[in-house]
Formats: structure tokens, C-alpha cells, sequence
């Protein structure tokens, strides 16, 4: 997990609607922008958005409803990234597609009870989720090659992506309790800011190009999950990327094959200077330093939220725990 995720009072909202069945009212008037019926939809997981599974049937293969709330992102925040992932599609990049509705919207909005959520439909992606440790090095090669089309591609579609340290470099009121850490976020940030930010440093990325958010067919894979997907700098992306194979940026000692095998097939596809590569770690930092921010943030308690279910309970002692080894490893790395 790195990208920001929701707040767990925001998924209690969600999860106070889901009956035993994993069916939700708000899935259901969300799924019927896209003619589907009451029932079709089941709840699968929430973590930066609430997603339910729509089963395979006699017209469609698996496909995914994805529901987001407006306290979490605006209308046009989700419209811009459908419609970059949407761009992607056409220019040939293999991921899940998202789906038009019924009136042909790629994002539809809806006042329900929890407030007004932005829903998508997203194709499911064919084939088999893979662990690093199952990563041929031929895999390897094909994932640095996909996400290298991702950044070719992604240059030529105009669109306003959100900066993805945005919150980062705003994280003062998400700290403010914490001076100590706020001094490493600052200093993080200066040295971000000292990184040029020039067309073959910077563009547009898909924010969480891990493995999890790949199937695979053979060694042919399709992407998903662009929920994350933002303007920042290329390599910020790959760092993302690959950290199941690097420990802040750096070749894990199971990994190194693995590792060059990703950076080399990328190389076959965009320049990657090493003066780029050596950012590594600098970026490996941001990142776990902007899941901290988005962890304190989404650990908040919204006092008008009922009681937490049981397993929400257990979420929130999972990620303060996260919360406190990342604060530990940035404070530990003296930025």
C-alpha cells in the first residue's frame, strides 16, 4: 500500500450500508447509470475508493464499479484521470478500460445518503496477479517496458493531472503536532524542489505501478487501478513501482536480477539517465512519506460517524502501526 487512502470514517459511511449479502443501496443507484440492476453489484474492498465486484455474465466479463466520495475527491478530480485513462487506451497502453454509462458519461455522480459520490465502471483485467518472489526476469522486463509505454504515451495526452506530492508539500496542518517530523518533511521537500522539472524529468504517471495492480497472461500483462494517477516526475513513478524489489530505492539483496531486468526493459523502450536512477532513494522517501500524511489523515476520527465496525477497528490499529514504522524509517534516515 502507498497511494492515499480514504478515511476510515469514510468507509464506515459506506460500510454501515452493506448488508450481509455484500449488497449496498448506494452501489445499486450508482450500478443503474449503467443499466445494471438492483443486486448486480457486491462490495470487494475500500481503500482509496470503495470498490464492488459486477460478476461475468452472458454480455460482459468481469467488470468493476468503483465509488467515490466527494469529501475525498471532486467530480472533475475523478473525470480528469478517466479521461486520461480513457486516452491511454486508444493510444494502445493494455489496462482495464473504464466503461461508458448509459448517457455515455465515463463518470457519474449521484446524492446518496452517506452525500454525493462520483461512480466509474472499470473492465476487469484478464489473467493472474503475481508476487515479486514469482517474478521471472522476463516479467521483469515487460513490466519496466509497460509502465515506459505509460510515459511515452501519457506526453502526448493533454489533460490536468493533480501534482502528486501536493499533500506533501502542504502537510504542515497534518503535522502540526509533530515538529520533529515536520522538520524531515520539509527538508524532504526541498530537496524534491531542487530536482528539475523539465519534459524528460516530469509528466504524466500512473501513481502505483506495483504488481498488485497487474494481471498477467503468460508474459503479457494488463495494468489497472489508475486512481493515482498524477503529474509528477518519471522516476517518482518507478520508485512507486518497484518497492516490493528495493528498500528505500535500493536493490533488495533477493532482488537484483529482478531489479536490472526492470530498469533494462524499460531503457528498451524511454531514456533513463543514471543521473535519474540515483533519485531513487530521494523518491523512495516521498513516497513513504506521503502514505504517512495520507495515513494521519485517514486515521482521523469524524465524531459524526457512528461506531467503527469490528474489522474497521482492526484497520485502524493495522495502519497506525504502518503509520509509526514510517514515521520511525524517515526520522531514522535523517533527511
Amino acid at each position: 500500500m502507498l497511494a492515499p487512502m480514504m478515511s476510515i470514517s469514510e468507509m464506515q459511511r459506506l460500510s454501515a450500508t452493506v448488508d450481509a449479502t455484500w449488497h449496498s443501496p448506494i452501489a445499486d443507484a450508482a450500478a443503474a447509470r449503467w443499466g445494471l440492476p438492483a443486486g448486480r453489484a457486491r462490495w470487494w474492498r475500500s481503500s482509496g475508493t470503495h470498490v464492488f465486484g459486477l460478476p461475468p455474465d452472458e454480455h460482459h466479463a468481469q467488470r468493476f464499479l468503483r465509488l467515490v466520495p466527494d469529501r475525498q475527491r471532486t467530480a472533475d478530480q475523478v473525470r480528469v484521470v478517466a479521461a486520461f485513462t480513457s486516452e491511454l487506451g486508444r493510444a494502445g497502453i493494455r489496462l482495464a478500460l473504464p466503461v461508458p454509462s448509459d448517457s455515455g458519461e465515463l463518470v457519474e455522480t449521484i446524492d446518496t445518503e452517506v452525500g454525493f459520490i462520483h461512480a466509474c465502471v472499470i473492465d476487469g483485467a484478464p489473467g493472474d496477479q503475481i508476487e515479486a518472489e514469482d517474478l521471472t526476469e522476463e516479467r521483469a522486463r515487460a513490466w519496466g517496458r509497460a509502465l515506459a509505454q505509460i510515459h511515452v504515451a501519457g506526453q502526448a495526452i493533454v489533460g490536468d493531472l493533480p501534482d502528486a506530492y501536493a499533500e506533501l508539500r502542504s502537510m504542515r496542518d497534518a503535522i502540526a503536532d509533530d515538529p520533529e517530523l515536520g522538520l524531515v518533511l520539509e527538508r524532504l521537500v526541498d530537496s524534491l524542489g531542487a530536482l528539475p522539472t523539465t519534459a524528460d524529468w516530469v509528466g504524466a504517471t500512473h501513481g502505483d505501478f506495483e504488481l498488485d495492480n497487474m494481471a498477467w497472461v503468460d508474459d503479457v500483462a494488463t495494468c489497472f487501478d489508475f486512481d493515482d494517477a498524477a503529474s509528477t516526475w518519471f522516476i517518482a513513478d518507478i520508485a512507486n513501482a518497484i518497492r516490493d524489489l528495493t528498500s528505500m530505492g535500493l536493490p533488495r539483496p533477493e532482488h537484483p536480477q529482478r531489479f536490472d531486468a526492470f530498469v533494462d526493459g524499460y531503457r528498451g523502450i524511454r531514456d533513463l539517465p543514471t543521473e535519474q536512477l540515483d533519485t531513487l532513494p530521494l523518491h523512495a522517501a516521498a513516497g513513504v512519506a506521503r502514505r504517512l500524511v495520507g495515513l494521519r489523515r485517514a486515521l482521523i476520527v469524524d465524531p459524526g460517524v457512528g461506531v467503527e465496525s469490528e474489522s474497521l477497528q482492526v484497520l485502524r490499529r493495522r495502519l497506525e502501526q504502518v503509520a509509526a514504522t514510517d514515521r520511525a524509517d524517515l526520522l531514522a534516515r535523517r533527511l
